[in-house]
């Protein structure tokens, strides 16, 4: 099954990973245009574990260059040399429980990190934006640990 990419607006000052972290309750939703809508997340390490993943970063999601798609620019450091990191936007806030992964899980290119932990991907990811949600990113500890998030950001708008 298919579901179109959406994102919420987040009050101001919104600290990625809230929900997960202990932060407050729900941010209000504000009316915004999605045609016109620019979306940041601010990327910080779920958790500090044994995986030794601190992976740092921000994603920013604006309308692609063609209907039905969302331009993306995610640029993170702190990834192991040579990861590949499997990741999605999601539903919810950091930590929710029964996220929905939003668009085709086959449609999010793998992040791939250089020499120094650094990794950037530019794509229009083929899914659409919606204002009625929150949503937030997840990136996973490698290819065959997707049960394993190791950094997340929730969405606000660029204002």
């Amino acid at each position: 099954m298919r579901f179109p990419l959406s994102f919420v607006v987040a009050a101001a000052g919104a600290v990625a990973c809230a929900g997960h972290m202990g932060g407050g309750g729900p941010a209000p939703a504000v009316p915004i245009d999605p045609d016109s809508t620019r979306w940041i997340a601010h990327i910080q390490p779920a958790r500090m574990d044994a995986l030794g993943i601190n992976v740092f970063g921000e994603i920013r999601v604006s309308p692609g260059r063609k209907p039905g798609t969302s331009h993306i620019e995610l640029n993170i450091t702190g990834a192991p040399v040579g990861a590949e990191l499997p990741w999605i936007i999601r539903t919810g806030r950091c930590g929710a429980v029964n996220p929905v992964d939003v668009g085709y899980p086959e449609s999010y290119r793998t992040i791939e990190a250089r020499g120094d932990g650094t990794a950037s991907l530019e794509y229009d990811l083929p899914a659409v934006l919606s204002t009625t949600e929150d949503h937030q990113i997840d990136i996973f500890a490698g290819i065959m640990q997707r049960n394993s998030i190791v950094a997340c950001g929730l969405f606000a708008p660029i204002t």
